[in-house]
């Protein structure tokens, strides 16, 4: 199997329709054939599925989830499709859109048959035809539709830039290099004491070396992160001089300068700052960066609007054209990182209109006294500024500690209902050394919680991208994939997560590894254990968190993981393996033998 030499991109589907009530017997009976199908292909048992997985190059794991109407999420049941998958393989700019155009058609390809059979259960699918190439344009135009597609409002991923293809051939790079330790321990006077020796004696023994692929960036750790914020402020100080003082630095330079021309420099000048400002963070922060990228060059805009404003001297002219045209461009720059078009079209809206204001011929500058008036006007601006987020801070805390107060949280009970549902939800755990977990929370009433557990997958997704990509979710290092999905009108929090090893221990970690983070979230919904401003208490409370974890936990019908025996520590243990073969500076021989965790060398 080759092995990329540059990262794959991974990416979430969620699809979820509703289920027609009278055909919900026959989806159960065709899911239940499907998850024994399923496990078998997962046990190794050679046999036919009517869903081959193994066959889709993009998945790494799959699920198909229920879920009733009996549990009060929803006026009627619905059915969860949800896929991890990869973009083209050793291509880590691919969009989202064509990356699921592909998957999308890849699934269909080997499952038309069974997804025509499930989805003719369900409202809204209606296929032109019965031949096999109606079906498949029917079926994926169905599931590429946006109205089923939900996003992740959080989504992480334990081993970043690895496509599917790729675990599984450095598992078995993993398993020669087993094999020739396994004979050059059988020599005599083997191994060497040292270290560099017993990597060279087991690269020569393989007679191959794997292609070079680059170690997990984290744009938030070490020096270089600093020389980065350092560069972007340097950067900004010198697009600020550049918009405020440029047409004075032009005159002093070259004062036979026509004015036509003046502008017209600077207004390049301007709009080309702004679009290396904005590269420069798109360089140093990933998605979702987006919206700190919109956030500063919008100020950049907002500062080089009323700083020319504000330019009060003589010899320092109006912008008149050169600021309408600068700040066109900016403005447009800066919508680019956002994502709603409506804001996009607002903020550019915006600054047009206060262009145009201002290159009238009857708007004259503010009669300021100098730059000292204009310095203490903005920062009384600021100022009042800071005291009023400030006072809605200690509001927003008041109200939300008068809410972790008052909130119920969840208490344990024992019904046959209860008792049913929590056998069918842990039916399949532990038969493979990967387990899942699927569950639903509500969310608490109010704007205020929607707006906070917003925030809070925000800064979450960030951390995911940037911080949390090196197999660790915080201190867990057990989990493969991971997603919050906001379903019904964004009342309900749907978690599906992909881990090693049991249930409990799995929850054991959440407890006391991962406890501020859990909290942040499932703080703002119903049951969850009383917490203490947001981040704290909660699921400290452990036998309650259990009981309520378990509660809404949701039966999964069919679960697919495309290496069901390879723990998250393997994976990445793997891939240090196969780039200590491909790169003997980049990972040194110590490095390399830890990685081989297993072996008593």
């Amino acid at each position: 199997m080759d092995l990329p030499s540059s990262p794959t991109s991974q990416f979430s589907l969620t699809v979820i329709v509703r289920v027609r009530r009278e055909r919900l017997a026959r989806l159960r009976d065709l899911l239940d054939r499907i998850r024994r199908e399923t496990i078998a292909l997962m046990e190794g048992e050679a046999t036919a599925t009517a869903v081959p997985f193994a066959a889709m190059r993009t998945v790494h794991f799959a699920r198909w989830v229920l879920i009733d109407s009996h549990r009060g999420f929803m006026t009627g049941p619905q059915l969860v499709f949800s896929t991890n998958y990869d973009g083209p393989v050793g291509d880590e700019r691919c969009s989202e859109d064509e990356a699921l155009r592909r998957h999308i058609a890849e699934v269909v390809e080997h499952a038309y048959a069974a997804l025509h059979s499930l989805y003719e259960c369900c409202e809204g699918y209606a296929p032109e035809g019965d031949d096999p190439q109606s079906l498949r344009r029917s079926l994926e135009a169905f599931l590429s539709a946006p109205d089923r597609r939900y996003p992740s409002s959080t989504f992480y991923v334990g081993a970043p830039g690895r496509s599917r293809d790729q675990i599984l051939g450095e598992a078995a790079l993993r398993r020669r290099v087993d094999e020739v330790i396994d004979r050059k321990q059988r020599e005599p006077g083997w191994p060497p004491n040292d270290s560099v020796a017993i990597r060279r004696d087991i690269v020569e023994a393989l007679g191959e070396r794997p292609p070079v692929f680059p170690p997990q960036p984290s744009i938030f750790a070490g020096p270089q992160w600093t020389l980065k914020v350092i560069g972007l402020v340097v950067l900004l100080l010198l697009v600020f001089l550049l918009v405020t003082t440029g047409n004075y630095l032009f005159w002093m330079l070259w004062p036979q300068a026509s004015s036509w021309f003046s502008t017209a420099s600077m207004t390049v000048a301007v709009g080309l700052s702004a679009l290396v400002v904005y590269r420069y963070l798109k360089l140093i922060l990933p998605e979702p960066g987006w919206l700190i990228r919109g956030a500063v060059v919008g100020l950049l805009v907002i500062t080089s609007l009323v700083g020319s404003m504000l330019a009060s001297w003589d010899r320092l002219t109006t912008f008149s054209w050169q600021l309408q045209l600068a700040i066109a461009a900016a403005a447009i720059i800066a919508a680019a990182p956002w994502r709603s078009w409506r804001l996009s079209l607002a903020l550019t809206g915006f600054v047009a209109v206060a262009a145009l204001i201002v290159a009238t011929p009857d708007f004259h500058q503010p009669a300021l006294i100098d730059w000292c008036y204009a310095f203490t006007v903005l920062t009384l601006a600021v100022t009042i500024i800071v005291v009023i987020l400030s006072y809605l801070e200690r509001r927003a805390r008041r109200h939300l500690h008068a809410l972790e107060a008052t909130d119920p949280p969840f208490e344990p009970y024992y019904t046959e209902v209860e008792f049913a549902l929590s056998e069918r939800s842990s039916r399949d755990e532990n038969r493979f050394y990967q387990n899942q977990l699927s569950n639903i929370a509500v969310l608490k009433a109010g704007a205020f919680r929607a707006l906070l557990i917003r925030g809070v997958f925000y800064a979450l997704q960030l951390l995911a991208r940037t911080v949390y990509n090196k197999g660790k979710l915080g201190d867990i290092p057990t989990i493969h994939f991971a997603r919050w999905v906001l379903i019904n009108q964004g009342e309900d929090a749907l978690f599906l997560s992909n881990f090693d090893s049991s249930w409990q221990s799995y929850l054991g970690d959440f407890i006391d590894k991962a406890s501020t983070g859990l909290t942040a979230v499932w703080s703002n919904t119903v049951g969850y254990p009383r917490t203490r401003d947001l981040l704290y208490a909660g699921s400290e409370d452990a036998d309650r968190f259990k009981a309520w974890a378990r509660h809404i936990q949701i039966p999964t019908q069919v679960w697919y993981s495309a290496y069901p025996g390879l723990s998250i520590r393997n994976i990445n243990d793997n891939t240090i393996t196969r780039r200590g073969l491909a790169d003997l500076e980049g990972v040194s021989a110590q490095e390399w033998l830890n990685a081989l965790h297993g072996r008593q060398l």
